[in-house]
């Protein structure tokens, strides 16, 4: 058995893109929308190499027999065909997800992290298909130190190179715990798109991974705005005519107050600027890299469009380049038609 383990197949069913090469996609991928983040990882103490390259283990599972048993065309190059068969590898742990884990879990005790911070590390990188696995189990068939446990952890070991391990203690009441998960998630469904991320092509360098990423980042629209620092109020907000918009007193005192991420109510009748003063603070807090976007949650889709044609006039004004806002509801792709 080489060091040569599939993550993709190609069309023709054939192994493809590596394991090693995925994860240095993901990685590329989690390193973009880290993007804007600075502050947010500042606060809790996070290194964005570290967290970036942490995202792009979370595959380290697919070293595994019974996921790499699932390409006959594997098994028959690495003549494992009766191997497979005479140890039922098809029985054992078939969630890759866990197994990712279960060995991140061990790589950091090895690492002299306690066992409550490992388990809930690891956990975030098992959590990638959208659900969470029980903390500190072993999967079925997994063992300390058998060959194939020494094949992730040296795999993992040669992906993460010179970067060091997280080694951030962290507990059940983390913050951050279910915002990495998330970004774990997203890193991983944006690198497996095949449309850029091609499934054929075994091995990319770091190097090439970031390329690939960043183009993919652009075709979709995810890539982050180049905003016009220290616009006034007045420069944002104007009428039909050209004419400024003067802040009133509920949008200056939701500017002096809104600071930090965090929840927000503003409560005031209609027409007294409320959706002004919610830009006004997003435009502040993507200054200071607080904040990265903006989501507008609405509840028809007709007033959904309506806040759309002001999203549009608020980005051509804030953003340096071209920056198109999405609308996301069912019916959206009506509007793109008419247009």
């Amino acid at each position: 058995m080489n060091d040569y383990f599939w993550a993709k197949t190609t069309q023709e069913g054939r192994p493809g893109k590596s394991v090693l090469s995925h994860m240095r996609d993901v990685q590329a991928v989690a390193n973009i929308l880290l993007n804007g983040k600075k502050g947010l990882l500042s606060t809790y103490g996070l290194n964005r190499e570290i967290v970036s390259a942490f995202a792009g283990l979370h595959d380290i599972g697919k070293i595994s027999p019974c996921f790499q048993s699932k390409c006959e065309e594997w098994l028959r190059q690495n003549k494992l065909e009766s191997v497979a068969r005479n140890n039922a590898w098809d029985t054992l742990e078939s969630d890759h997800a866990k197994i990712t884990q279960y060995t991140i879990q061990n790589i950091l005790q090895k690492n002299k992290m306690t066992a409550e911070s490992a388990e809930l590390w690891s956990a975030l990188l098992g959590a990638h298909h959208g659900r969470l696995n029980r903390l500190g189990s072993t999967p079925r068939g997994c063992k300390p130190d058998d060959e194939w446990e020494n094949r992730r952890e040296k795999q993992a070991m040669d992906f993460f190179g010179s970067v060091i391990l997280p080694g951030l203690a962290i507990d059940d009441s983390w913050p951050l715990a279910w915002w990495l998960a998330g970004l774990v998630s997203i890193a991983d469904w944006i690198g497996s798109n095949e449309d850029y991320f091609f499934p054929d092509k075994i091995e990319t360098s770091q190097d090439e991974s970031n390329r690939i990423a960043t183009a993919a980042f652009k075709a979709i629209g995810f890539d982050n705005i180049e905003i016009h620092q220290n616009l006034s109020f007045s420069d944002i907000f104007k009428d039909d005519a050209g004419q400024p918009f003067y802040p009133n007193d509920l949008q200056v005192k939701a500017g002096d107050r809104i600071i930090k991420p965090g929840l927000y109510v503003i409560e005031a009748p209609m027409g007294m600027g409320k959706t002004e003063a919610a830009l006004w603070c997003s435009y502040k807090l993507m200054c200071e890299e607080k904040a990265s976007g903006i989501y507008f949650a609405l509840p028809t889709q007709a007033t959904s469009n309506r806040i759309h044609i002001r999203m549009q006039k608020f980005l051509e004004r804030i953003s340096k380049t071209t920056v198109e806002a999405k609308l996301v509801h069912a019916n959206s792709w009506l509007l793109d038609n008419i247009r």
